[in-house]
């Protein structure tokens, strides 16, 4: 597989950086030792006010996991094992 050109995780959901009535529900994806990473604006005209932006964070905050686990599937089906064993408990957790 080819070096790793995005930031390592895990990533995490961190409330809102910028304290104040417009911002109140933007979220930042950071590292553990707090690297930001990326940054999900809430739509001003939105009426669910916490539901896509943390949704959508999350699901960003995911992904090194995701990526993770997909390697264990291809490794698993490349030697002939069976897909469903170790990983996917915590495939389910994810969803």
């Amino acid at each position: 597989m080819s070096e790793e050109k995005h930031t390592p995780g895990p990533w995490h959901v961190v409330t809102p950086i910028r304290p104040g009535p417009q911002e109140e529900n933007d979220r930042l994806i950071a590292t553990e030792d707090k690297k930001h990473v990326a940054e999900v604006f809430q739509y001003q005209n939105n009426e669910n006010q916490n539901g896509p932006s943390l949704a959508n964070a999350r699901l960003i905050a995911s992904a090194p996991k995701m990526l993770e686990l997909l390697r264990l599937a291809v490794k698993a089906r490349d030697a002939g094992e069976q897909l469903f064993d170790d990983w996917y408990d915590e495939v389910r957790t994810m969803t």
